[in-house]
């Protein structure tokens, strides 16, 4: 089944390198949550990040 990473329109200018697409779209794949510091996944609405040495988990359902 083919991914589709979806991008709200706000963030359309937000520019994500390829290979991070690659870690959202296998973060989608096995529905895992991303711990990064990289404020450009928060465009990526299907995943789920945490910052790293917090407990603050966020769901980017735009």
């Amino acid at each position: 089944m083919p991914l589709s990473l979806r991008i709200p329109p706000e963030k359309e200018k937000i520019k994500i390198p390829i290979n991070d697409v690659w870690i959202a779209a296998s973060c989608m794949e096995v529905g895992g949550t991303l711990p990064t510091r990289d404020k450009h996944f928060n465009a990526v609405e299907q995943i789920e990040t945490i910052i790293p040495g917090t407990a603050s988990k966020e769901l980017n359902s735009g």
